[in-house]
């Protein structure tokens, strides 16, 4: 398994926990600057984008599905607070948490899928 596809994997496995790119970059067994230069190159997006949009994306899905208390969702996705997450969530998908949850449906929202990756797509 090459560095990316390792860093996903990782990524995909801890995104609702706190992980730092030494963490990311340790599990691929390279630097920190290698991790960021490659999963840049292979992916198009640094790997706080992708972290960040894979939470709001989780958090997304959970207020489409009904999710009554949006702070619980922010808390859950790493925010301290419901305006962060607010804010996070506008700028990550033109609309507040309040207008997803009331849209019922994700999918106009842009959500950030995982990144599936065979051995020719990586490093």
């Amino acid at each position: 398994m090459q560095p990316v596809q390792k860093a996903l994997w990782y990524i995909e496995s801890h995104f609702a926990e706190a992980i730092s790119l030494d963490e990311i970059a340790s599990v691929a067994g390279v630097s920190r600057f290698h991790m960021s230069r490659a999963f840049g190159e292979a992916t198009g997006r640094s790997i706080s984008a992708y972290v960040r949009g894979r939470r709001l994306s989780e958090s997304a899905r959970l207020l489409c599905a009904g999710a009554s208390d949006i702070l619980t969702v922010a808390l859950a996705a790493g925010y301290g607070s419901h305006e962060a997450f607010t804010r996070a969530f506008r700028e990550q998908f033109g609309v507040t948490p309040e207008q997803a949850r009331a849209q019922g449906s994700p999918d106009k929202l842009g959500l950030v899928e995982p990144i599936r990756m065979n051995a020719a797509d990586s490093d």
